[in-house]
């Protein structure tokens, strides 16, 4: 009986435990008991084959929506994993593929899933069969979801991309590559195949599109996948469909920050990869997510002279200005882009910031901000208190809060960097003050 099998040492208890959490909030007008679920579970070893469709059908259904309870789950757990080692009717075997498909990030993953991933792939045929797409649907599951399965379906990935790449399948095969790639462990084991995903992506579109430039996404993660995607010949290229709609920008956004993070010059690779142009068009989108994503591109090129002169020569700095009004999260993001571009930058541009009353900005959120990001403020006003002349620093000092917040942040910041910075500028001002 598979009751008999609650105990059975190859399931971890890790299994009961996730189950648990995942059932705690299962709808309490739920009127199934436990011992209606144990009359299904034993149908599935009834000799009468309608008894075990029915039961296998309610599963199906069940698993859609919620959760079994732990000691269901189990008994349906080893079930599955007797059953896919054995002959099927087909009637069986589509219920069997669905439900592991439902089940995938609960199995437990000290499990070898050789015969659990031979089983799925049985049923890969022609690229126009119904159960070869839900059969790549249940192989990126288990791929994203256990790291045990990534490693076997690695040894099938080439025939995957050989028979489904090129077909209306292209999807579901690259969601499967998507699932593997999260595993970082696996990614050497996959770079044979990123020179075919690079010279795929300018001829793709849509979601086959996005899925690509998260697949990049992963690779950049390892050192190898990171300088064989930013040396690639047609960088550019990749980016060349990339503004079909706004969640594959913002997949391309991602993709270039991905890269950028690990760059010591962005702003050279964004200019080998020609998307100099996402900076204002990101910039300026109606979508806060795209917004800030490419406040991020401004970021990581906020430090750099090329990257300062081209925010400021393209007229990116007004924009970043502007945006300073917008939701916390954008105002947030663009104060930092621009205290980086005014202590970093040319002198020259110091007016700039004063006519854009930024002084005034900084003293809005300074108080309320995280310390690092004080310490950042702080150091754009130090940067202003240095090298404006006498006269417009006392104007500054006698028409702004400046003096009051700096002694209070020095004051409850004691023996800190962000009073020591505060008590130097203070300092600094306080002959202005008589």
């Amino acid at each position: 009986m598979i009751d008999e099998t609650l105990n059975n040492d190859n399931i971890d208890g890790a299994i009961n435990s996730r189950i648990s959490a995942a059932v705690n909030d299962i709808n309490e007008s739920n009127e199934m008991s436990l011992d209606d679920f144990q009359i299904l579970i034993n149908k599935l070893t009834n000799h009468d084959p309608e008894q075990r469709l029915q039961s296998l059908s309610f599963f199906d259904d069940f698993l859609q929506q919620d959760c079994l309870p732990p000691p269901i789950f189990i008994q349906l757990h080893n079930y599955i994993l007797m059953a896919v080692t054995q002959p099927n009717p087909p009637e069986v075997n589509n219920y069997l593929l669905s439900i592991i498909g439902s089940i995938s990030q609960f199995f437990d993953e000290s499990l070898d899933f050789t015969s659990l991933v031979q089983y799925v792939n049985q049923f890969l045929s022609t690229p126009d069969a119904p159960s070869t797409e839900q059969a790549l649907e249940v192989l990126a599951l288990l791929a994203s979801e256990q790291s045990g399965a990534a490693k076997v379906i690695i040894q099938f990935m080439s025939q995957l991309l050989q028979n489904f790449l090129n077909s209306d399948q292209a999807d579901n095969v690259l969601n499967v590559a998507s699932g593997i790639t999260t595993h970082k462990e696996y990614l050497r084991e996959m770079l044979p195949y990123l020179n075919t995903f690079l010279e795929l992506t300018p001829q793709i579109h849509g979601l086959t599109l996005d899925v690509m430039f998260s697949i990049l996404s992963h690779f950049t993660k390892s050192s190898e996948g990171l300088d064989q995607i930013k040396n690639y010949s047609l960088i550019g290229s990749i980016f060349e469909n990339s503004q079909e709609s706004p969640e594959i920008f913002h997949s391309a956004l991602n993709l270039l920050i991905h890269i950028s993070n690990q760059v010591s010059n962005p702003m050279k690779f964004y200019e080998s990869a020609g998307v100099l142009n996402f900076f204002d068009i990101s910039l300026k989108s109606h979508n806060e997510e795209i917004i800030i994503t490419g406040l991020k591109l401004c970021l990581s090129i906020s430090t750099n002279p090329a990257g300062i002169s081209f925010l400021f020569q393209s007229g990116l700095l007004n924009v970043l200005f502007d945006l300073t009004d917008g939701t916390f999260s954008i105002t947030s993001a663009s104060i930092q882009v621009l205290c980086n571009v005014l202590c970093e930058g040319p002198t020259e541009l110091i007016p700039e910031f004063l006519k854009s009353n930024f002084v005034d900005l900084i003293l809005t959120f300074i108080l309320s901000s995280p310390q690092d990001s004080q310490i950042l403020m702080l150091k754009a006003i130090q940067t202003i208190v240095l090298f404006l002349p006498e006269d417009d620093l006392r104007e500054l000092v006698g028409s702004t809060e400046l003096m009051d917040i700096l002694w209070q942040i020095a004051e409850e910041n004691s023996e800190t960097t962000v009073a020591l910075i505060a008590t130097f500028i203070s300092d600094k001002l306080a002959p202005l003050t008589d």
